[in-house]
């Protein structure tokens, strides 16, 4: 069964809750689900046009940053959005960075 088909079977939550949180909890349980919910709750409502929403990649990829991977540049804006929406904060976000570049360490040495 994979992670979609577990949750769609599992029961409606019908109390108030942290939405955000609850996502973050779910991570080992429904990964894929749950950083796909928080990209999308990092998504600010806007009433703008998405001209204007968008253009914040363009400044991202000025001057020798144009040579950026797309995998790069998303991630640099889903980071943006989930410190803007309060999703991570950015000890939240240094600590992850450590924790992968240790992580690094440790296979290198092998």
């Amino acid at each position: 069964m994979d992670e979609l088909d577990r949750y769609l079977a599992e029961p409606t939550i019908c109390e108030a809750l942290d939405i955000i949180q609850w996502w973050k909890n779910q991570f080992g349980r429904l990964p894929m689900l749950a950083r796909m919910a928080l990209d999308i709750f990092a998504i600010p409502p806007v009433s703008s046009e998405p001209k204007g929403v968008f253009s914040g990649s363009k400044r991202a990829l000025c001057g020798d940053r144009g040579r950026m991977n797309p995998e790069t540049l998303e991630a640099t804006q889903s980071i943006k959005s989930w410190l803007q929406a309060g999703i991570y904060t950015q000890e939240d976000l240094t600590a992850a960075v450590n924790q992968a570049i240790s992580h690094a360490d440790d296979i290198e040495e092998l």
